[in-house]
């Protein structure tokens, strides 16, 4: 594998994951951001809920406390008194009553609990509310909520008790409006938002089947608390309503597209992708460059040194730079350099032992015939000197 395929994959893959790292700390990020708006807005929108519920209580209770204190109420609760008096001929009172007050249902209970009028369902005349009587001190209870029994269903309502009292005798004034859509239409709501009412009397009634919606129902109704369930299409959140006894009557469905968070993080891979093939190109251009500028002086390095190894003794390296390349040219060429040197010294010192040795034979060639010769002239010197 080459240098420059190495630079190549080093560069690449360094910028590829660095676009990678930072696609997904955006992504992150985006989606913490978006999953926290989503929890404010669920909030301040079960804050909404929670003011309406009030208001609409407040209202409901005014529009009872207004019943109470009418004429007509007035005069059946003084009628009660009497323990002869004939409540059959008062079934149909409650309506044009609850029509005046704009309220959905009203009853007229006597003492015994039993309905003597009934705005929503008349043919109820005579049935037993028991609950109504198991409370002695209505005003202070406030308003509530309860399923109330319609002809053909249940609906439910946001009612108020009040009790008028004559002698012995006590009428019960039971009434409110329902909480259906028209109350939820009326919490202002954004376009990605929607909410749904589930409650006992009408479950799941426009609520969109999924089986994020059925397990979240399920969980609030086993164990009633706030939860908030998401998926790739949206979130849900739950909000328990409980009733006068602390029983689970509905639960209040606030559901947020995520259609912008999936658009946004589409947006945000499309764009990462288009990063990263931006990047391989700039990758494969800046190693080609890097590797051009890196291995240049290295193959002036290797050729410089085949050269040496050739017997070329006067090759040096070429120096351009004062980083590592550069260091080493310098310590090439220093150790080219030296090489000579001892080289030259080898030569000249094989050199003198080739004379030395030259000599030497020369001169014991010599010796051997002049020996010969001295010994004759050394005779006849002596020869000389001895007389005729």
């Amino acid at each position: 594998m080459s240098i420059r395929f190495k630079v190549f994959l080093s560069i690449t893959a360094t910028v590829v994951v660095a676009v990678w790292i930072v696609t997904a700390i955006v992504s992150t990020l985006v989606t913490r951001s978006f999953e926290r708006r989503d929890a404010e807005h669920t909030q301040a929108l079960a804050a909404e809920f929670q003011r309406e519920f009030e208001r609409r209580g407040a209202d409901v209770a005014r529009r009872i406390e207004a019943v109470a204190q009418s004429d007509a109420v007035q005069q059946l609760a003084l009628n009660l008194a009497n323990p002869r008096f004939d409540t059959s001929g008062y079934y149909d009172r409650a309506q044009p009553i609850a029509q005046e007050q704009s309220l959905d249902f009203l009853d007229l209970i006597g003492p015994d609990g039993r309905i003597i009028s009934s705005s929503e369902y008349p043919a109820r005349f005579g049935y037993q509310e028991a609950w109504v009587t198991s409370i002695t001190d209505w005003q202070a209870q406030g308003v509530f909520l309860q399923q109330v029994a319609l002809a053909d269903s249940n609906a439910l309502g946001l009612l108020s008790v009040r009790t008028l009292k004559a002698g012995d005798g006590v009428l019960y004034v039971a009434g409110g409006r329902r909480l259906d859509k028209a109350f939820l239409d009326a919490l202002p709501v954004g376009p990605d938002t929607h909410v749904d009412l589930d409650s006992a009397s009408n479950p799941q009634a426009g609520i969109p089947n999924s089986k994020l919606v059925g397990a979240l129902l399920d969980d609030v109704r086993k164990q009633p608390r706030e939860l908030s369930r998401s998926d790739k299409e949206s979130t849900v959140t739950a909000i328990p309503l409980f009733g006068r006894d602390k029983q689970l009557l509905a639960t209040l469905l606030v559901t947020t597209s995520r259609s912008e968070l999936v658009s946004l993080k589409s947006y945000i891979q499309a764009t990462a992708g288009l990063v990263g093939a931006a990047a391989v190109l700039l990758g494969l251009l800046l190693s080609f460059w890097t590797a051009s500028r890196v291995t240049r002086p290295l193959r002036h390095l290797a050729a410089a040194v085949r050269r040496v190894a050739d017997g070329d003794w006067s090759a040096r390296a070429l120096v351009e730079s004062r980083d590592e390349v550069g260091q080493l040219g310098g310590d090439i060429n220093q150790m080219t350099a030296q090489l000579t040197e001892q080289r030259d010294r080898m030569i000249q010192a094989e050199r003198v032992a080739a004379w030395r040795e030259l000599a030497r034979r020369l001169a014991h060639e010599l010796k051997n015939p002049l020996f010969p010769l001295q010994i004759t002239v050394e005779n006849l010197q002596r020869a000389r000197q001895a007389g005729p």
